[in-house]
């Protein structure tokens, strides 16, 4: 294990012992109402990011409690992004990454899943995966169907 991942390897173990776990819940349902508000609901864009949210709680939550390298959770979590990623180019292009960037901020909210953050990227840095994938094959993937996007009209 290297210094910079065990550093960050006891900043999770640090989360973990603050006792995030009653902070989880409420969060997941902040994040419910803060997709809700973005995207709406009932539409393939907020389909895309609920599933995104998702795999990234899923894959932030584990690496907090054990940083190791997950490579099919990490995968998962790259397909849902892939996913959003399209409807997003279509929906608000220049806004894309900034929302991107939003979403995982307000996931990245308890101790717990920042410290989760910070394990998956350094993991992901150190074993870099490439996926090629359309929007329709990635959001196939990760369960999100439904019409295309609509183009949006002045973004």
């Amino acid at each position: 294990m290297t210094k910079t991942l065990r550093r960050i390897a006891v900043a999770a173990g640090l989360a973990m012992a603050g006792s995030v776990s009653a902070q989880v819940g409420a969060d997941n349902e902040d994040i419910g109402h803060y997709i809700a508000r973005v995207y709406g609901r009932g539409n393939d864009v907020s389909a895309a990011a609920t599933a995104y949210a998702g795999a990234l709680m899923r894959l932030w939550d584990t690496m907090a409690r054990n940083p190791r390298y997950d490579q099919n959770l990490t995968v998962v979590a790259d397909e849902a992004q892939l996913c959003l990623q399209g409807k997003l180019d279509r929906l608000a292009p220049q806004r894309r990454d900034a929302l991107i960037y939003e979403m995982k901020r307000k996931l990245a909210g308890t101790p717990q899943r920042f410290a989760g953050f910070l394990v998956a990227e350094q993991l992901s840095e150190q074993n870099p995966i490439r996926i090629a994938l359309s929007e329709r094959e990635a959001c196939g993937l990760v369960g999100v169907a439904g019409p295309p996007t609509a183009p949006a009209d002045n973004e």
